[in-house]
This record gives C-alpha cells, sequence and structure tokens, in this order.
C-alpha cells in the first residue's frame, strides 16, 4: 500500500528529531540472531543516533519457535516482562514450506509465545523476524515442494508467512528478508550471505540491523552514521538505502497489523484564519492535538479558529495501545486584517512589506490554485516556490536573509523586502 510513503517519510524524518529513545528487546531465534551478533549491530545503529538499545537474546542454533516454547531459558526471558519489544524468528526454511505444514509446524507455537509474552506485559510488542531464502533455493527439500527449488521461490514463502504470523497475532514485523530481496536484485559487488550461502555475512547483518533500527525506533536510517569494520561507507550507504525503502515503502504492510503507530497529518487554513487537520496515521486510538498556539484539540479529524496570523507549530501526538508517536509540522495561518479586505480592493493582496516572519498573499476574486508561485534573491535565484492551493498562500521568510527579493505569481512581479 503505497499510499502511504510520501506522507509517512516526511513522519520518519520528522521523528529523527524527536527526544533520545531508550527501549528493552528480547531477542528469541537461532543462529540467523547470534550470527555476527545482530542485537549488538542494532544497539550500534541506535547508539549512532543518541538512542539505547537494552537487549537480551535466546538464540540457540537451529532452534524452531516449536522448541522455544519448552525452552527454560526463552521461557524465563519472557516470563521477566519489562521488555518494549519481543523479536520472534522461526527456524530459517520451515516458514518456507507448504502452507498447510507451515499452519501445523509453525503459526501455533508463534500463538504461544506470543500469548506468554502478553501475559507477561501487556504492553510488550511482538515483532516477527522475516528472515531471507537461501542464496540458491532449498536444494534439500525442493524435490518434495519445487516452489522453493530458487531463492525467489523461498522468500516469496517466507515472506507470506511472516506476514501472517503478524496478522494472526496482531503484531509487526521486521521485513529483513525483503530488504535482502532488493539487495539482490540489484547485484552488489558484495555478498550477503556466507559461504554456507545461508547464514548472513557481514553485510547481510548489517542490512537486517538496519531493518530493525527503522522498524523499533521509527526512525530515518539514511542518516544514520554508524558503520562497521570490513563495509566501505559507500557500501554502507547503500545498505541503508535499501533498509529504508522497503520498510518505508509499505509501512503499513509491516506496521499495521501490530501496534506501533507512526503519527501523521495534513492541515488546510481558510483566509478567516480556521484551520482543518486531518490524521494519516498506522495505527492509533488516541489522537492529541497541539495547535501552537496554545490551544489543544482530540480526534482523528479536527478543526480550530486561529485569533491572528501566523506561522503555527503544529504537534499530533498519537498512541496506540502502550505505545506513542509524535509529528510536528508548519501551518500558516491568515486571518482576514481589518481595513486590508473590501470588497472593491485591488485583486491581489500582498502583505506586509517589509516582512519579518512570513509574506501572505490573497487574490479577492480569483482562485490561484494550482498556479506556482516563487521567491528570487537578488542574485537571481530561488529561494522559495510554493504550488497555491486555493485563493490564498503564505511564504515562511524567518530563515530568509535580509534584502531586496522579487515574487512572481504567473505574469505578476512585484518588489519586496525583508527585514529581521
Amino acid at each position: 500500500m503505497k499510499h502511504y510513503y510520501l506522507i509517512l517519510l516526511t513522519a520518519f524524518c520528522s521523528l529523527t528529531a524527536t527526544a533520545q529513545q531508550r527501549y528493552r528487546v528480547l531477542f528469541i531465534g537461532n543462529s540467523y540472531t547470534y550470527v555476527n551478533d545482530l542485537p549488538h549491530t542494532v544497539a550500534q545503529f541506535a547508539g549512532a543516533m543518541g538512542d539505547t538499545l537494552d537487549y537480551d537474546s535466546s538464540a540457540p542454533g537451529g532452534a524452531t519457535l516449536q522448541q522455544h516454547c519448552s525452552n527454560a531459558t526463552t521461557l524465563s526471558k519472557i516470563a521477566q516482562g519489562g521488555w518494549d519489544f519481543v523479536v520472534l524468528q522461526e527456524q530459517s526454511q520451515i516458514p518456507s514450506f507448504p502452507p498447510s505444514q507451515v499452519q501445523q509446524q509453525v503459526y501455533p507455537y508463534a500463538h504461544i509465545l506470543d500469548s506468554l509474552i502478553h501475559a507477561a506485559d501487556s504492553c510488550t510488542e511482538t515483532v516477527f523476524y522475516m528472515t531471507w531464502g537461501k542464496k540458491n533455493g532449498d536444494t534439500a527439500n525442493c524435490t518434495s515442494y519445487p516452489p522453493i527449488c530458487t531463492y525467489q521461490g523461498c522468500q516469496d514463502r517466507l515472506s507470506a508467512s511472516y506476514i501472517e504470523m503478524g496478522r494472526l497475532n496482531s503484531a509487526t514485523i521486521a521485513p529483513a528478508g525483503e530488504a535482502w530481496r532488493r539487495i539482490i536484485g540489484q547485484n552488489q559487488a558484495f555478498d550477503l550471505y556466507q559461504a554456507d550461502q545461508s547464514h548472513p555475512s557481514i553485510y547481510g547483518t548489517y542490512l537486517t540491523a538496519a531493518v530493525f533500527y527503522e522498524i523499533l525506533f521509527r526512525k530515518y536510517v539514511i542518516i544514520d552514521s554508524y558503520t562497521t569494520a570490513g563495509i566501505s561507507a559507500t557500501d554502507a550507504i547503500n545498505l541503508r538505502q535499501a533498509a529504508h525503502a522497503v520498510v518505508a515503502d509499505s509501512l503499513s504492510k509491516w506496521l499495521e497489523p501490530g501496534h506501533i503507530p507512526i503519527a501523521s497529518f495534513t492541515a488546510q487554513a481558510t483566509t478567516q484564519g480556521i484551520a482543518t487537520f486531518t490524521s494519516h496515521t498506522i495505527n492509533g486510538d488516541s489522537f492529541v492535538w497541539d495547535f501552537g498556539d496554545g490551544t489543544t484539540g482530540t480526534g482523528a479529524a479536527t478543526s480550530h479558529t486561529y485569533a491572528q496570523s501566523g506561522i503555527y507549530t503544529i504537534t499530533l501526538t498519537v498512541t496506540d495501545h502502550c505505545l506513542s508517536a509524535q509529528y510536528t509540522n508548519a501551518l500558516g495561518v491568515i486571518v482576514d486584517p481589518a481595513g486590508i479586505s473590501q470588497p472593491q480592493a485591488a485583486e491581489l493582496r500582498i502583505y506586509p512589506n517589509p516582512a519579518q516572519t512570513a509574506i501572505y498573499v490573497e487574490a479577492a476574486h480569483t482562485d490561484l490554485r494550482g498556479t506556482a508561485m516563487t521567491l528570487t534573491n537578488a542574485l537571481g535565484a530561488v529561494v522559495r516556490r510554493v504550488e497555491v492551493t486555493g485563493s490564498s498562500a503564505i511564504i515562511p521568510v524567518a530563515d530568509l536573509s535580509a534584502g531586496d527579493y522579487q515574487l512572481q505569481l504567473g505574469a505578476m512581479v512585484r518588489t519586496l523586502a525583508i527585514r529581521h
């Protein structure tokens, strides 16, 4: 569902500016978790962004979810409670087997572990760790189930099974396997696999950890500065970009089954100072708005009337179950000043001039919808471009240098001054 991408990419960017976060995470799996120490690598990503990951793990080699259901160490760690997230990883091949077999050998035990997690702490979020297909397919089981004879066939079945586990247990999905698919499709010089064509190389672990950081912390991993010995800066960037592309392009697929919220909204204001706000949030049962003028509101959609023109910082706080997220953006509001708007006034009103924080543009009898408006500095460089969506617009200028500028709207050009 790619319709979330443009709005929620901005939401991820906004999240990078939030306060530092600290989470406790328990990883339950096997060698795909402990090889190259995946939990530690995720913690390194977090540290580079000022966040903290406190983690523990139970990951015996080759362990299945069924075996974890009777593993004393696993059960003890789950029972401790207090985890923000518990990650569940099935044995590498089993989720790729025929659906009827997965229904018997995987789903019941995933549900048992999920139930134990919530019994220990109702606020803990279960995260299913989607793994990757073997490099050349599952040759050991290919004869009995031909769909997994190739890497792509294995990945298709793994992805489908993990998505179903998320749906059945109202849990989040960490799509590491799909990030692997993306990199493999790019034919990079490096290899995500070790020589056994199954376990991750340092590149594979780095990519997987990047996916986990973005899912758990809901931050923009592309700007994360963490790299590791043996991976060049260029390769690290490519890996982080692939992780982000997979997570952000299908956020609803990975997050909507669970309870991790992503906050976002759109807003529109009239020249009478009336603003409407609409949440485009993934996951949320509580919505609190800070309108930036000392007042607040609630609800997934709401409206507010401002007393005066200005640029207001709007913050939406969304809570789902026990997790919260915030999204902040600026809104320009025009309240028609006394004496400015008259029935016989000039067709176009631009004020104030000189301006300090914002320039307001209003058309008395013309809809400017779809018109491009540009502000050019004395050197001829365009410093602002605004697509007008109605009969009025606002241009923030507080961050621009003082001086003279040219405002062009269609064929009209006006000289304006900015003074601070």
